[in-house]
């Protein structure tokens, strides 16, 4: 998912969503192993069919998991752009003062070793 991209994802949820998406994928992939073995073994096609849909409501939380914090990693990402931006400018101010300053202190001296050859 490309909203996730470049996102702390720690930071989602008080820090939470990590553990919690974890936890979701985990019960999702455990249900429907549960469920692909049932269905090996038993003959009851009713109970199968009850494992089967606990596995599928288990993957429909953890999409339901991630929809909800798709909106708010999205803000999280365009502040990280946002910051970027901000810290490249700074930057850019940064080396053109310094060569500023460093022309206004050695200008004179650089202009006059360049014309003495």
């Amino acid at each position: 998912m490309r909203v996730y991209r470049y996102v702390d994802l720690s930071s989602l949820d008080n820090g939470n969503f990590l553990k919690e998406l974890h936890d979701l994928k985990e019960k999702a992939r455990i249900a429907d192993r549960k469920a692909r073995i049932a269905e090996g073994d038993s003959g009851d096609d009713k109970k199968v069919f009850r494992m089967y849909e606990h596995a599928f409501n288990q993957s429909v939380k953890l999409h339901q998991y991630i929809s909800k914090h798709a909106a708010f990693a999205a803000g999280l990402r365009r502040k990280l752009r946002i910051y970027n931006v901000l810290s490249a400018l700074g930057w850019l101010v940064g080396v053109v003062s310094g060569v500023h300053a460093l022309w206004a202190a050695f200008g004179e001296r650089v202009m006059a070793f360049l014309t003495s050859f």
